[in-house]
């Protein structure tokens, strides 16, 4: 379950990190681990969410900045990536936005 999780947050699914993580607690209690991935779901989840403020507020460097700090937690996520990659882009920053977007026509092709 420990694992399932770790997975889950990798790819940036908050929900399904957080139920499997709670399965996992309900069956090994006090485990430091699992408090420490606790607060990389939370801090991802949050990240992810100040992303989607920053887009519709229009405001490109923090949102890129954002789904950089999302993708610390979130490294799979090709939600995020493209997210940041639009972002970039909209900030001018092309090589950035090009950087990501090849990232995720890999992850598709």
């Amino acid at each position: 379950m420990l694992m399932k999780a770790k997975i889950h947050t990798k790819d940036g699914r908050w929900t399904e990190a957080r139920q499997a993580l709670d399965g996992y607690s309900a069956k090994v209690k006090n485990d430091a681990s699992a408090v420490d991935l606790l607060a990389s779901i939370t801090e991802g989840e949050t990240a992810a969410k100040k992303v989607v403020q920053a887009q519709n507020a229009q405001l490109w460097t923090a949102c890129t900045e954002a789904a950089s700090q999302a993708l610390k937690t979130a490294s799979h996520s090709l939600e995020i990536r493209q997210q940041r990659a639009e972002c970039a882009l909209a900030a001018g920053d092309f090589e950035g936005a090009v950087g990501d977007l090849t990232l995720v026509i890999r992850e598709l092709v």
